[in-house]
């Protein structure tokens, strides 16, 4: 059998079995290193299968007061929405959490990637031969750089500055030829085209004449908002880190405020006698919450605070 190669006009939807799908523009070839591999999942080409989806979501984020996500999935009025004009916009500034959305305009045969406005989920584009790959995950560009066999070559200027400094941000990742879109930032796919556009509600917000105060109300609505959303998601538990620090009272309070106390498990980490558990140990009692060993991260329940 020969690879399929993914012509000029086509982008390639690659997923492995788990986590974010690679988007492939140009004449990568997707099939090679998959076939009679436990990684091969299709390649399916957009605008010409009809079965695919319009829109998806990867990560999770609350927009206009529903939760959607890869773990929700996407109502129909959300899909309805994200083929009106415009929509891109409305996400910039209504999506809230670590999320892309994904959209395909059959009609003028386009995709667009709209990552989080302020950079919570990022989207990593890689250059490879032959064309260009897309994710939200790096970790998944590199597994399908490998399977196709063009491996990532990592940046020796990236691990110099972890060695020396202890972290990273100089440098965009930590493979050459892979770079993150900047933040306030969304893609348009046409053809083998990949335009990087600016959200306009970026120059927008960054020219507000808004005071401080109504900044803060602004943000209050918000976080109220999405309390909101989240406890009204169709989830069989629904996790809140509690800590002594001021993000997770401030999550906190608004829960309190909404009166939604009862809709949350709540979870600490740490030892014992540790200022955080002190702290929390004192909210819990004195606000009745119901505490979990569960941090929430993962679907596999947990037996105690170590696992």
């Amino acid at each position: 059998m020969t690879s399929p190669q993914i012509s000029a006009a086509e982008l390639g939807r690659w997923r492995a079995p788990v986590g974010a799908a690679v988007i492939t523009v140009g004449q990568v070839d997707t099939a090679k290193g998959f076939l009679g591999s436990e990684l091969w999942s299709g390649v399916r080409r957009w605008c010409i299968d009809p079965d695919e989806d319009d829109t998806w979501v990867e990560g999770g984020a609350t927009f206009n007061g529903h939760v959607v996500g890869s773990s929700w999935g996407t109502p129909v009025t959300f899909r309805a929405e994200s083929l009106l004009p415009g929509f891109g916009e409305r996400w910039a500034m209504g999506a809230h959490g670590s999320a892309a959305c994904w959209v395909a305009d059959r009609e003028n045969h386009q995709l667009f990637a709209y990552p989080d406005f302020f950079g919570g989920c990022s989207l990593f584009i890689a250059e490879l031969p032959g064309g260009t790959a897309l994710s939200t995950s790096l970790r998944q560009l590199e597994l399908f750089a490998q399977a196709v066999g063009t491996p990532l070559a990592r940046s020796a200027e990236f691990q110099a500055e972890r060695i020396m400094l202890g972290n990273g941000g100089l440098w965009p990742t930590s493979f050459t030829h892979v770079r993150r879109l900047d933040h306030m930032s969304f893609v348009r796919i046409s053809g083998t085209q990949v335009s990087e556009l600016a959200y306009r509600a970026g120059d927008q917000m960054l020219q507000s004449s808004a005071s401080i105060e109504e900044i803060l109300s602004a943000i209050q609505a918000d976080i109220r908002a999405n309390v909101r959303a989240i406890a009204a998601a169709a989830a069989e538990h629904r996790v809140g880190h509690l800590t002594g620090g001021f993000d997770s009272r401030l999550v906190l309070s608004a829960i309190l405020s909404e009166g939604l106390q009862d809709r949350f498990l709540f979870f600490t980490s740490g030892a014992v006698g540790a200022t955080d558990r002190i702290i929390a140990d004192g909210l819990a009692r004195t606000y009745h919450l119901t505490r979990t060993a569960d941090a929430g991260l993962s679907p596999a329940p947990a037996r105690n605070v170590r696992d």
